[in-house]
């Protein structure tokens, strides 16, 4: 008699423990157990007291069996599981039940987990200089084409035991990216109605595949269960025509996935814009920091070319926090040195930018080259007045 027995929880309880049980089998002795403290609602521990003993079915009660009822727990509080610890004690304070590990004294009663295993999407492509940038460097092997495939990894996680897994009603897959590159076959539908074969979902990869949509930031389709392999097609090829042949941007994409569950109906995202991969450029990209423009500021660029291609030179201007795509500057002739100074300024013009005044501003430029990194460098600097010529670090004359 008044032994005792505590529960420890590494998560509270969200509803009160029982004021008492009684462990027995039929034919063992019957032992009830008291609450003496704890076990209240939000409560992380429970100690009972053994108050009664009866021997009408048996003298012993080793292997005399409890049963507590089932015990709840607030879902905000199981992020990492809950598992449940025993000890006991005599009436005189000894411990009881020492033997063997911590381990065996311990129970986990609830085991999170993520319910799906994932891979994420690449569409990691090199866009091609010696094309103009309008085709990746090589055929996509097994296809033969120039395509980017990319796969949604999702299968449901199969476990042993009693699983709670939310049912799944459908996902949402998106891809981030820079479409502009796309030609719209109908503007007076919003978004962007791409040609035939741009984009393409294999329908066996996506069960119940719907709405397609395509925008100038991302590519999104529905379908109705996740699979290990929903697959994404890219072919910039489908997109050519005789008057549209748009340069491939450089850029980094990103994948999101958001699957619809039921009972009740709730969204959760599996995929939250993880990296999908690049478009990168075999060419030459220079970035010049720091460039002087006003009224009384002159400017010296000059992009050398010591390789055997020739390529457009195509530039972007970051002028007062904005993004400026200048388009084409020139064209860099092999072995040869290009003076970019009046097209960037004119084609600053040409956008809106006030060179007259009242005052000087700075300017960061980046210059594409049509041609092998390797081949190009890039004079920049600036004169204020009658000031020194003063020479800016750009990433091809400060490596």
């Amino acid at each position: 008699m008044n032994d005792t027995l505590t529960l420890t929880f590494t998560a509270p309880v969200a509803t009160a423990l029982p004021s008492s049980f009684v462990a027995a089998t039929g034919t063992t002795a019957a032992v009830t157990f008291s609450l003496i403290s704890g076990g209240a609602a939000n409560s992380t521990s429970a100690t009972y007291r053994v108050t009664a003993i009866d021997t009408s079915n048996g003298n012993s009660s080793i292997g005399s069996v409890g049963t507590i009822p089932a015990l709840e727990f607030a879902k905000s509080n199981l992020a990492a599981g809950a598992t449940v610890h025993f000890s006991a004690k005599t009436n005189t304070g000894l411990d009881l039940d020492t033997g063997g590990t911590n381990d065996e004294r311990k129970v986990d009663l609830v085991k999170v987990v993520s319910q799906f295993t994932t891979t994420a999407p690449s569409f990691a492509r090199v866009i091609d200089v010696e094309q103009q940038r309008r085709r990746f460097t090589d055929a996509d092997a097994p296809n033969g084409d120039y395509t980017v495939d990319g796969q949604f990894n999702i299968v449901s996680l199969v476990t042993g035991g009693n699983v709670y897994a939310r049912p799944i009603t459908g996902v949402k897959h998106t891809l981030a990216g820079d479409f502009s590159w796309v030609r719209d076959t109908d503007a007076n539908t919003a978004g962007i109605q791409p040609a035939a074969g741009v984009f393409v979902v294999d329908p066996a990869t996506c069960p119940g595949l719907a709405n397609l949509t395509v925008t100038v930031n991302a590519v999104s389709f529905e379908c109705t269960a996740v699979a290990a392999n929903t697959t994404l097609t890219i072919d910039p090829e489908a997109n050519r025509t005789a008057t549209h042949n748009p340069v491939l941007p450089t850029q980094t994409f990103s994948a999101t996935s958001e699957v619809t569950y039921s009972g009740p109906v709730a969204t959760g995202k599996v995929f939250d814009a993880v990296g999908a991969g690049s478009w990168t450029l075999n060419g030459s990209s220079v970035y010049i920091p720091y460039m002087l423009y006003g009224p009384t500021a002159e400017q010296t660029i000059q992009l050398t070319n010591k390789g055997n291609q020739n390529g457009d030179i195509f530039a972007t201007a970051v002028v007062g926090g904005n993004t400026l795509d200048l388009g084409k500057v020139g064209t860099s002739n092999a072995r040869t040195v290009t003076s970019l100074n009046a097209a960037i300024r004119n084609a600053m013009v040409a956008k809106g930018v006030n060179l007259a005044g009242p005052g000087n501003f700075a300017v960061g430029l980046t210059l594409v080259t049509n041609v092998p990194e390797q081949d190009v460098t890039v004079y920049s600097a600036y004169q204020r007045g009658n000031g020194d010529r003063l020479v800016v670090v750009n990433d091809s004359n400060g490596k």
